[in-house]
């Protein structure tokens, strides 16, 4: 365990090894995270990757920090930057009541007459929506600069990653790879990351190649020119050649209450059971598309969580655990529940078969 806990608006959250600020939080029972920018909708973890805003929480007095891919240290001060009086009872969420009459831009033709109310209805509509304050008096961090040049760089160390920068080493080029994270440290136990710690035992054992993991590439410039962020450098590399292996985004289906707290893509839910050995609920429902939602399956069912149901095509069917329900060829309709999710009654599917036989009928639903 890392010595000490650290400060949650008020309280002591305890910091295991390993922990970052959201799954340190999500153990001591925290489910709201933020809050909507219009509606003040509810906002839980959700894609426990950093792409996108729903953890972004103030540390130690920097608002809008990933609190899904910061590490949690003892001591720091953590507090939700959204929410009056607080981000669990907010008032301010009876605007997602009026969201038949706030469209899409709204505000753009709203608040333009009469001209001399703008900057009051501005005072209002920054503390309503903004994450926090920012630190006026604090001093930031001196940054060292330097360059780099080398004949491929690879960003991204997943499994294509890794081999891209194998092949470019063997061809005689001096490679240098990156990666936002350390390698496989997003990943859980599976055969994804049996591939890559091969992979990486091979890239460490090649001189040719240079590994700069936790430095974030910033983007691609001419040259080509990629800027590289790291904890305490900026490292600006120019190559001959630049491969992208950053890997897909995950993403699901629309629905209705497809934001409530509760609601997970595949990457974080695995990753918060067994990576952090925190149950993401009381009962689990997966669909899983794709080859990697298996593996995400695998990883819950492996760390102990209750998967009820697992919606999956018909070529996946026999992959499901026998424990696991599996509803074939289905479509998720609807979540509800009003602080986080609740119900899971309102799932559709065709005609399939489930382990034990029996047969599901068009119209019926999971209770």
């Amino acid at each position: 365990m890392t010595p000490g806990p650290l400060r949650f608006e008020g309280r002591e959250v305890r910091v295991l090894d390993g922990d970052t600020v959201a799954s340190a939080l999500f153990r001591a029972g925290v489910r709201t995270f933020s809050r909507s920018l219009k509606g003040h909708r509810r906002r839980g973890l959700y894609c426990g990757t950093g792409e996108c805003p729903n953890c972004s929480v103030t540390v130690d007095g920097v608002p809008g920090v990933r609190s899904c891919i910061t590490p949690a240290v003892a001591g720091m001060r953590v507090q939700r930057g959204k929410g009056w009086p607080s981000a669990d009872h907010d008032l301010l969420h009876v605007a997602d009541l009026a969201h038949p009459l706030m469209p899409v831009g709204f505000y753009l033709k709203t608040f333009i007459r009469p001209r001399f109310a703008w900057r009051m209805a501005e005072r209002v509509i920054r503390r309503g929506t903004g994450s926090g304050p920012l630190p006026l008096d604090a001093s930031g961090p001196r940054t060292v600069t330097r360059y780099a040049r080398c004949e491929t760089i690879v960003i991204g160390a997943g499994i294509s990653g890794l081999t891209a920068a194998l092949e470019a080493a063997e061809a005689g080029e001096g490679v240098l790879l990156c990666d936002e994270f350390a390698i496989g440290s997003r990943l859980t136990p599976g055969p994804t990351l049996d591939a890559v710690r091969s992979l990486q035992q091979r890239v460490r054992a090649t001189p040719a190649i240079e590994i700069l993991e936790r430095y974030a590439a910033l983007g691609l410039f001419d040259g080509p020119m990629v800027p590289l962020a790291g904890s305490d450098e900026l490292v600006q590399v120019r190559a001959d050649r630049v491969v992208v292996a950053t890997g897909a985004t995950e993403t699901h289906q629309l629905f209705p209450g497809n934001d409530l707290p509760g609601v997970w893509l595949g990457r974080a839910a695995s990753a918060m059971a067994a990576l952090h050995g925190v149950p993401v609920g009381r009962r689990v429902v997966i669909v899983a598309s794709t080859t990697e939602g298996l593996e995400h399956l695998g990883a819950l069912v492996a760390a102990g969580s209750r998967v009820v149901a697992a919606l999956v095509p018909a070529a996946f069917v026999d992959e499901v655990p026998h424990e696991t329900e599996a509803i074939v060829d289905g479509e998720l309709v609807e979540t509800r529940g009003h602080r986080r999710l609740r119900c899971r009654r309102a799932l559709r599917w065709s005609l399939g078969r489930v382990p034990h036989g029996r047969l599901r009928t068009p119209g019926d639903r999971l209770r």
